[in-house]
């Protein structure tokens, strides 16, 4: 690891450490591998230097690679690309109107062989946190969706063929999205206005009128895509339904879709760890989101977390030891370094001045 100044980066360095903002949150994370995109970033927020990874980070990695939990996270990146490339031109059929038999059965496969066992792997929430891409399309954000959703339905316990249905649903959830112009699409959500919202609070039912044609897909599945930005208070839209007058599988697809926003990194928003989606999830079961699914989430996500390494906002190093019953609570962590003699676990829902600022550092 060693230090490099903003004016000698290139593209394909890769991030020794973490980047923070003076709110202490995570601005790129570690392991990040540099694009245009990110330099131009760094320079917008004055970043003199950074620290990049040299040959001795990459000697360790190679000895890392031995390990079998190593080479299923290579497995399961490998399985991400190759269905990143399919729904590509999935994607590409569907927005010309190519919606015929051929089409969705090939979709159907790939849901199937490709996207729904990778929501099966129990690593998968780490596996796509990891992944530092700079990624901002339709399509890499419907693969990581529909992961995520294929792993609340697993955890609602739902039968294998719902669960198909449910990933499919998440895979074509923003399929409206690709009747928008290059503008559009590089706009911030936050910042429309006009007819610039309007035409975005419509590609549920843009997507939905595009599923329409189709007699293959059921009607379930293209109730999903028209509903998944309805909230249970009635706040969402394109119609405002309310509770359980909106499919089960719009619910499903609407958290899957929020936890990707919260933790991925896309152009103009900061990626956020686990904990933060978890603590909006906390907040909006009870509001916006349904409990039912947000519940096994946030239990099942908490399990996953556990013996996890974490960085905290005074800098300090540790591992997620365990969690107090409560869903609500947040985790007892195991600090590193700490003299002998002295206390070293702190329990965070003890300490609300401590947080979590990033997750496997």
């Amino acid at each position: 690891m060693h230090a490099v100044s903003i004016d000698h980066l290139q593209p394909g360095m890769i991030l020794a450490r973490s980047l923070f903002n003076d709110d202490l949150v995570v601005v790129l994370s570690a392991g990040t591998v540099l694009t245009h995109a990110h330099l131009i970033r760094l320079r917008f927020l004055n970043v003199d230097q950074v620290f990049i990874r040299d040959e001795a980070d990459r000697a360790a990695e190679k000895a890392q690679e031995e390990f079998p939990s190593f080479k299923k996270k290579i497995a399961f990146q490998q399985n991400y690309e190759e269905s990143k490339k399919e729904i590509e031109e999935i994607f590409k059929d569907i927005s010309a109107g190519k919606v015929d038999k051929d089409t969705v059965d090939r979709t159907k496969l790939v849901v199937r062989h490709e996207v729904v066992p990778m929501s099966k792997n129990s690593a998968a929430v780490d596996y796509l946190y990891e992944m530092k891409n700079l990624d901002n399309d339709i399509y890499t954000h419907s693969i990581r969706v529909a992961i995520v959703a294929g792993l609340i339905a697993k955890w609602m316990y739902m039968s294998p063929r719902v669960m198909r249905e449910v990933v499919l649903a998440a895979f074509l959830h923003d399929i409206g999205k690709t009747k928008f112009d290059a503008r559009l699409r590089g706009k911030k959500i936050e910042m429309l206005k006009g007819d610039d919202l309007k035409k975005y609070q419509m590609h549920p039912q843009d997507g939905y009128g595009i599923l329409m044609k189709s007699r293959d897909i059921s009607t379930d599945v293209k109730l999903a895509v028209l509903q998944h930005h309805e909230r249970m208070d009635g706040t969402g839209f394109p119609n405002h339904r309310k509770a359980n007058t909106i499919h089960l599988y719009a619910r499903i697809v609407a958290v899957a879709d929020l936890y990707d926003n919260i933790t991925s990194e896309r152009q103009g928003y900061v990626k956020q760890t686990p904990f933060a989606a978890v603590e909006f999830f906390k907040q909006e079961m009870y509001r916006g989101l349904d409990p039912n699914v947000c519940v096994p989430l946030l239990t099942r996500i908490r399990d996953s977390l556990l013996g996890s390494p974490v960085l905290l906002n005074t800098g300090q190093i540790g591992r997620i030891v365990y969690f107090a019953k409560d869903i609500l609570a947040q985790p007892v962590i195991e600090l590193e370094g700490i003299p002998e003699g002295y206390e070293s676990t702190v329990d965070l829902n003890q300490h609300p001045e401590l947080q979590v600022v990033e997750y496997n550092p």
